[in-house]
């Protein structure tokens, strides 16, 4: 019961984060369009809107990244109950089941967060 609470509180963390760092993105987002206006040089204006439309994804990519927390969240405790509740050949199974569901999540996580971190720069 204890680590239910704890993964909670963290999924409850990374999710608030998650929305701070999409905020400020959103905002950098708007300041970077009205620059396209103000600039006469083609060639400068076409890689500015390349820079917008590669952070409007990453926007869009940030704003998985929340059911993506929760789905972690949701399959951890599941790893956990898996763990405790059974035993044998059945633990093992099932364990590495949701193990190997929780990893592509993960990964696609990390690789989410660099992005949104590489952007914010």
């Amino acid at each position: 019961m204890k680590n239910k609470k704890i993964f909670k509180r963290i999924a409850i963390i990374l999710s608030l984060i998650i929305i701070l760092f999409e905020i400020y993105l959103y905002i950098k987002l708007q300041f970077s369009w009205l620059e396209i206006n103000s600039n006469n040089h083609q060639y400068e204006n076409a890689s500015l809107i390349i820079g917008n439309l590669f952070r409007f994804a990453v926007l869009i990519l940030g704003i998985l990244l929340i059911p993506i927390v929760w789905l972690e969240y949701l399959l951890t405790n599941l790893f956990i109950k898996f763990y405790n509740k059974y035993d044998g050949i059945k633990k093992i199974l099932l364990c590495l089941i949701s193990l190997f569901l929780m990893l592509p999540l993960f990964i696609l996580f990390i690789r989410i967060i660099i992005l949104i971190i590489i952007s914010l720069k």
